[in-house]
Parts: structure tokens; sequence; C-alpha cells
């Protein structure tokens, strides 16, 4: 309960700025193409306020490696963890053991 109530009074909301972030480093990198290149240089995906289910499953399964690798990381962690608690206790059943 401390940590509840800890982190309702005392942790804010982090996405303002991030999106704040977002349009700043959007905003130097056109500001820089400007200057030798009239094309301004965009991202893989196109950044918008809310992407698509598609565009977030394209850049974290294909087009970005590290959002890729840690996507996999914690599917396998996940799977790891199924495998455990689904399996353990049926070995401990086979062996005699009660659940408890």
């Amino acid at each position: 309960m401390l940590g509840l109530l800890l982190s309702f009074f005392f942790v804010r909301e982090t996405k303002p700025y991030a999106q704040l972030e977002a349009k700043t480093e959007l905003g130097a990198k056109n500001r820089k193409s400007e200057i030798g290149n009239p094309k301004p240089v965009l991202s893989k995906v196109e950044v918008s306020d809310e992407p698509s289910f598609a565009q977030i499953l394209l850049l974290t399964s294909w087009q970005d490696r590290a959002l890729f690798s840690a996507s996999q990381a914690g599917m396998i962690n996940n799977l790891n963890d199924g495998m455990v608690w689904g399996l353990v206790p049926i070995f401990l059943a086979g062996a005699g053991l009660s659940l408890e």
C-alpha cells in the first residue's frame, strides 16, 4: 500500500516531455536538411500524435533492430516464465508431491 500511495502522489506522467523531445528533434533535423537539401529529413515511420497499430508493429518488429531485439527478449522471457509456472506444478504432482 505504501508503494501505491507514494507512486500516486509523487510519480508524474512523462508523455508530454517525450512528445516535446520528439518535436524538437524532428524540427532540428528539418532545419539542418533545409540548408543543403530542400527536402526535409523524416524518420522511417512518419511522426504523428498517435501512430496506428500497424505502424507500431512494423517499427518494433522489422524496421528498428534495437526495438526488435527488446521485443524478442521480452517474448522469450515471458515464454520461460510461462513454461516454469505451467510445468513445475506438473512435475511436482508427477513426483508425488502436493502442490501446496
